[in-house]
């Protein structure tokens, strides 16, 4: 359809519609109008339920060659992209250059379209999320005509392959879940089945659908097809009474039909393929297959691995309170074989969002027959991309675990997964036409998922171009994004957001490329083909009259226009290639961790020494704990020990828990570390301490100080003159106790004459925090204060110059206990060199 290049008064005379709306002309202007008897639905503008409903649109042309600007001859028509239908998405708040406000570029969630990431939220919330239907049907197969509203005569030749049902029935879903949650089956939305008792070799299977359906279940030993068994089963009257009360939509699929068999004469030590095909009356028909084995620890629950999406996966664990669960993923390689102990060696899964641990139901628990200590439930999701295949690696670990055991986990719960492989767009814009009038500054164009951020986490500014060429500096809108050495792509329908920039600011539409309809799954020979769409720019104001200077002042009436159009190619190409179709997922196997049985005996170099002073005096302590009966030999290390203080402690250690081992009557304010020595039964011994080698244990501990408050006094004297004319006291600091103050006073810039004896006397008051031994260093300089007089008050000083060159220092460096400080309450320090002599007095202040 086309749509007239100045917007002849037909639209003219609704202007003032648009005004209230944003953007209800633009959407008009964007699809090229739709049928009378059914409006283009506009491309709102960002409400307070944060949605935009989105024109989707089919390409003007196919092939190698881009289709001319004019299709139908008419110069006073722009030729774009029919109109297919609408859908309402997620809004973007972007800026005026097009960067979705918030974007983070190297974050995988603004790859993600915001639905998908609502729907991780609700699995991740669930009891069992693998009762609830993960796999979102945002980018179903099948005829793009087909979408709510979509006049059957905008769809062009080559796009029609099959028409959904006029029922408006969703696309055929299915869900396959080993070992399903007991639960009420009335429930629309979750996939739970009855109670039933298991005997040895059965596995519950739980299969969900969105219709009612024949379900065939084939299932046999890995690598011995020839054993398989077969069963088959309709969906249950009691379902299909709960599709026919509330038929599911389009817009809401959200219904889960159970069916829940039993696998019988399964072997314990094998894994098996299980193919679940099921078909509609309709013959609508899908396909999953999965492995699995025989849990191993049956009053644990499952762990759960649920696709959603085309590339996200929501892993979740449940453990005891005081573990953390640590889930942790990476790609397969083809050269490497990677397993839970290797997992952190290659190119790692993404999470999306940081892993959340919320309390279980314990009603659940119990309903389920599992153990009532497994209360916390850790779960993440992670991004994998399109066509790999990935190792997920679910590690629960006891946060009291002992260092020699750090990285063992408890349990550990793994699985091989496959994400679907499709063949992946590259987006490029090729030309845009400005109408002269419509007075644009600059054009903007943004590409990116269904209520997500921009492919490459911004737009990019194309120039204008009087001709359509390919211009090599303009890089794809779309072509994937290069995170941790690998792509990630957008593979299904994709948003573009046209910003046309005018004088008051920036005006935008909006648009859909239904490209998760022409993609291809699978192994795919041949790509599909290359096609063509045109988006109208947003309408702007431009003046549509005179406004003579006979009627006074005022403003020229405007009419609104299409700015122009944008013009971009798709092509497509393979991205990896692992051939599913869609997602599958190998057996959960799980595993309990063995702990490590070294040849030295091994010390838990997580113990923290701490300082304790209580009613049993002061000390300073550790909890000592090996992996074997040991004898032992703990030493206290620092430089400030007391007469009483106690620095080495000997013991056994028997296994039967935690050793406490206590060095009393530490100094205060003093720092110590700690060294250990082990020797077990048959002779083997290790060493562990801050400095050992291969075995650190970082034992360090400050110990406070006691605070108390003196006075500090000092007397400088020269003791003879060697005929220099004057003699000044340079800026003196004074340490005491690590704590320095620097002492200037009235003298500090005052000079001494000839031959007298200069007694320069200073006193400080301080509180400070002082160790048991107290470190005391004093310095001070006399600087040369050559032909100054005396003067006018002849107090025998005069002014000095501080950057007086020459002088002499002296330094003192002692230290003094702090009880035979408070037991005498003064302290006299004296030092003299050849020039100086110091006297310095440091008595406690009551």
């Amino acid at each position: 359809m086309t749509i007239p290049k100045w917007l002849l008064p037909v639209l003219a005379g609704i202007t003032a519609i648009a005004v209230g709306t944003a953007s209800a002309l633009i959407a008009f202007v964007l699809v090229g109008g739709a049928p009378e008897s059914e409006p283009a639905p506009v491309a709102t503008a960002v409400s307070e339920a944060a949605t935009e409903t989105v024109p989707f649109i089919a390409p003007v042309g196919f092939g190698d060659e881009a289709p001319p600007l004019d299709l139908d001859g008419d110069p006073e028509t722009d030729d774009v992209s029919p109109y297919l239908g609408s859908e309402t998405v997620p809004a973007v708040d972007v800026d005026d250059e097009g960067t979705p406000i918030g974007a983070d570029p190297t974050s995988i969630a603004d790859l993600i379209d915001a639905e998908t990431l609502a729907a991780v939220d609700t699995v991740m919330a669930a009891d069992d999320p693998a009762s609830v239907p993960g796999i979102v049907p945002l980018f179903t197969g099948g005829d793009p005509c087909a979408l709510p509203g979509a006049p059957s005569e905008s769809c062009p030749e080559g796009l029609r392959s099959r028409i959904l049902s006029l029922t408006g029935l969703p696309p055929l879903q299915l869900t396959v879940t080993p070992s399903p949650s007991i639960g009420d089956t009335s429930v629309r939305d979750q996939l739970v089945c009855d109670p039933f008792e298991l005997v040895d070799g059965e596995l519950r299977l739980g299969i969900g659908t969105n219709q009612p359906a024949t379900v065939t279940i084939t299932y046999w030993p890995q690598g011995n097809r020839a054993d398989a068994r077969e069963l088959s089963l309709f969906t249950p009257e009691s379902q299909v009474a709960l599709f026919e009360a509330d038929l599911p939509s389009e817009g809401d699929p959200a219904l889960v039909l159970k069916h829940c068999i039993v696998l019988d004469g399964l072997d314990p030590n094998a894994r098996y393929e299980v193919r679940v095909v099921a078909e509609t009356p309709g013959g609508e028909l899908l396909e999953r297959t999965i492995t699995v084995s025989l849990r191993v620890n049956l009053g644990r629950p499952p762990a759960r691995i649920v696709p959603v999406g085309d590339n996200m996966i929501v892993v979740s664990a449940m453990h005891r309170y005081g573990e953390t669960m640590l889930l942790r993923g990476v790609l397969h390689d083809d050269d490497y074989d990677y397993d839970c102990s290797t997992v952190e060696t290659g190119a790692p899964l993404r999470l999306v969002g940081e892993p959340v641990t919320q309390r279980s139901d314990t009603e659940w628990l119990a309903r389920n027959g599992f153990s009532n200590q497994f209360t916390e439930r850790t779960s993440g999701a992670f991004y994998v991309p399109e066509g790999r295949n990935a190792l997920v690696c679910l590690s629960s670990y006891d946060d009291s675990r002992p260092s020699w055991n750090w990285e063992v986990a408890d349990y550990t719960y793994s699985s091989v997964v496959q994400a679907p492989d499709y063949t992946v767009p590259r987006v490029t814009w090729i030309n845009t036409t400005v109408r002269p009038s419509a007075r644009l500054s600059e054009v903007t164009v943004v590409l990116g998922p269904r209520g997500g951020g921009a492919c490459a986490a911004r737009g990019i500014t194309v120039p204008f171009a009087p001709e359509r060429y390919d211009d090599p500096d303009i890089p794809p809108l779309c072509a994937g994004v290069n995170l941790d050495g690998f792509n990630y792509y957008n593979t299904g329908h994709l948003i573009v957001r046209a910003g046309a920039r005018v004088a008051d600011g920036v005006k935008w539409t909006s648009a859909g490329l239904p490209l998760g309809f022409q993609r291809c799954a699978g192994f795919c020979d041949t790509l599909p083909e290359r096609s063509y769409y045109t988006i109208a720019l947003p309408l702007v104001p431009v003046p549509s009259g005179l406004c003579g200077s006979s009627f006074g002042d005022c403003d020229p009436p405007t009419s609104s226009v299409s700015g122009g159009t944008v013009h971009l190619r798709v092509d497509w190409e393979h991205g990896a290639r692992n051939g599913a179709e869609s997602w599958s997922m190998g057996p959960i196997v799980e595993a309990e961790g063995v702990p490590f049985l070294l040849y030295e005996p091994q010390f838990d170099r997580t113990a923290v020494p701490r300082y304790v002073n209580d009613a049993s005096g002061r000390r300073v302590e550790f909890d000592l704990r090996s992996d074997r009966p040991v004898n032992y030999r703990a030493t206290l290390l620092g430089d400030c020990f007391l007469p009483e203080t106690v620095t080495v402690v000997e013991g056994r250690w028997e296994n039967l828990g935690d050793s406490l081992v206590s060095f009393a009557n530490p100094c205060r304010g003093a720092t110590y570390s700690i060294h250990v020595d082990l020797i077990d039964d048959e002779g083997v011994s290790a060493a562990y301490g801050p400095t050992t080698s291969g075995s650190i244990w970082w034992s360090y501990l400050d110990i406070p100080g006691t605070t108390e408050a003196f006075n500090v006094s000092y007397r400088l004297t020269l003791i003879d003159d060697d005929g220099r004319g004057t003699s000044m006291v340079y800026p003196t600091f004074i340490e005491i106790g690590g704590h320095r103050f620097l002492r200037t006073g009235p003298w500090g810039d005052r000079c001494a004459f000839g031959a007298i004896v200069t007694d320069l006397d200073g006193t400080s008051t301080i509180g400070v925090e002082l160790p048991d031994v107290v470190p005391i260093t004093a310095t001070l300089t006399m600087r040369d204060g050559l032909g100054l007089d005396l003067d006018a008050d002849a107090d025998g000083f005069a002014d000095c110059d501080r950057d007086a060159p020459g002088g002499d220092t002296i330094t003192v460096e002692t230290s003094v206990l702090l009880s035979e400080l408070r037991s005498t309450g003064r302290y006299t320090v004296t030092a003299e060199n050849e020039r100086l002599r110091l006297l310095m007095t440091i008595t406690l202040r009551d």
